[in-house]
């Protein structure tokens, strides 16, 4: 989809929760590829927004907003040994890795076109 009101679980929208108005969006909220919105809160490649949250290629998640490279954060995509790290996407001894080995951002992740099992 492109450009639909509620294109929520498209399979090429990056990231699915919200993804509301397209997987090529520029300036919405949660557009697949924006880069410097105000809103811009689970893109799949910000890298210091204010809400990246969930991004899929943001090294860190949960509380590392606005940096690029930090290592320690909760859910970051490359931890290893992180207290918190319950969603990576290639964790390997985590608690609460429970539901994908492809995934991205896991507890929210409904509707991805890649899950496993959800």
């Amino acid at each position: 989809c492109l450009i639909y009101s509620e294109c929520r679980w498209v399979s090429n929208c990056l990231i699915y929760g919200e993804c509301r108005w397209a997987s090529n969006c520029l300036i919405y909220w949660w557009a697949s590829n924006c880069l410097i919105y105000g809103e811009c809160r689970w893109a799949s490649n910000c890298l210091i927004y204010g809400e990246c949250r969930w991004a899929s290629n943001c090294l860190i998640y949960g509380e590392c907003r606005w940096v690029s490279n930090c290592l320690i954060y909760w859910w970051a995509s490359n931890c290893l040994i992180y207290g918190e790290c319950r969603w990576a996407s290639n964790c390997l001894i985590y608690g609460e890795c429970r539901w994908a080995s492809n995934c991205l951002i896991y507890g929210e992740c409904r509707w991805v076109s890649n899950c496993l099992i959800y």
